[in-house]
């Protein structure tokens, strides 16, 4: 399901940090090519990560503000 949820926010743990940016990774996913994944995060960048080292992996839902209307 990896390339059916291309484009969306996600959000995966690793068993393994991934660079500077740990085991927790939140970004846009960009797709799976062979046994890597591709995620870009915003302000740094794309990482990418072999498919085996995920232990967890979620969309992420983010709430928009809604502002309510006082009279």
């Amino acid at each position: 399901d990896w390339d059916r949820f291309k484009g969306k926010e996600v959000t995966d743990k690793t068993r393994n940090a991934v660079g500077d940016h740990g085991k927790r990774i939140e970004g846009v996913l960009q797709g799976i090519r062979g046994d890597e994944i591709s995620i870009e995060i915003e302000g740094k960048g794309k990482v990418s990560f072999p498919i085996d080292d995920v232990v967890k992996a979620h969309l992420l839902f983010k709430w928009k503000d809604r502002a309510r209307k006082h009279e």
